[in-house]
């Protein structure tokens, strides 16, 4: 939702956004999003790929019905 939200994000910034101080733990996250294709890792920064737009804006969708 953060690189939904935010669009680009380096490492850094993720930490920091989600207030996590060791980034190995995010680093672990991002390598599996990457292998399902939601993300990429571009020179300096992650961004969702196009799977990963529509995996969220599903989820979106389904929290708004389930919230009903």
């Amino acid at each position: 939702m953060l690189l939904y939200s935010k669009g680009s994000l380096r490492l850094t910034d993720i930490t920091k956004n989600l207030e996590i101080d060791d980034h190995t733990k995010v680093i672990f996250h991002l390598k599996t999003l990457k292998e399902f294709r939601m993300i990429d890792h571009g020179e300096r920064s992650y961004h969702l790929t196009r799977l990963g737009e529509k995996i969220v804006e599903f989820l979106k969708i389904l929290g708004a019905y389930l919230s009903e």
